[in-house]
């Protein structure tokens, strides 16, 4: 049966997010430099939440979003979520069907000391990506369930504007760790265990999101 790339098929349609920002603001430069004037800088400080969502992930099919809540003054929390519904060719006339709901949590550290204001970021994530693998071989169906962990850490720079629209681009590094053996099923129900090559390490990790704070 002919799931060696179903991993690789998961892993990679994932794009979560995809571009990182390649000349981000000098440091001696205004960071505040489209803001609007200082007296009216609390309209974006006093945000208690920022809901953020990767548009280009729609492109392979993926809705993927997060929700930050301020639990300090430079820190937020929260969770984030994400469905995908993509379809790949496996490289030998059959097509690989992925379907996946994915869950985890992240915070973001704002170096700047305010949340929701122009600034430099950190932020650890991690995720549980459970996804299940159809494909169809010579008129007989399959699927497999691949169970994915994912520790993420980011740097970036988000800009946040006095309307709470924001943009954050950054990069960094993720580190993967998902088993090699899955349990296969037929369309007759029979069951089988099945070797399929996985990853499990380091792999670089990138960000681009659009957001709103409210």
């Amino acid at each position: 049966m002919k799931l060696k790339l179903c991993f690789l098929a998961v892993l990679f349609a994932f794009p979560t997010p995809l571009f990182l920002s390649m000349a981000l603001a000098d440091e001696n430069a205004n960071p505040q430099k489209h803001a609007a004037p200082a007296e009216n800088d609390e309209q974006t400080s006093d945000g208690v939440a920022n809901l953020q969502i990767n548009p280009l992930g729609l492109i392979f099919g993926e809705l993927d979003m997060n929700l930050d809540f301020g639990v300090t003054s430079s820190i937020t929390v929260g969770p984030t979520f994400s469905a995908l519904n993509a379809s790949v060719d496996d490289g030998q006339g059959d097509v690989v069907s992925i379907k996946s709901i994915s869950y985890g949590v992240r915070s973001n550290f704002c170096l700047s000391g305010t949340r929701f204001r122009d600034s430099w970021y950190l932020s650890p994530a991690f995720y549980y990506m459970p996804a299940t693998v159809n494909q169809t071989v010579s008129g007989d169906s399959f699927s497999a369930t691949l169970h994915i962990f994912e520790l993420r850490a980011l740097v970036g720079y988000q800009w946040v504007w006095n309307s709470g629209f924001n943009i954050k681009l950054g990069g960094g590094i993720a580190y993967y760790s998902v088993g090699n053996s899955v349990v296969v099923t037929n369309s007759a129900g029979t069951s089988q265990t099945a070797q399929v090559p996985t990853f499990s390490g380091l792999m670089p990790a990138l960000e681009f999101g659009l957001g709103w704070v409210f």
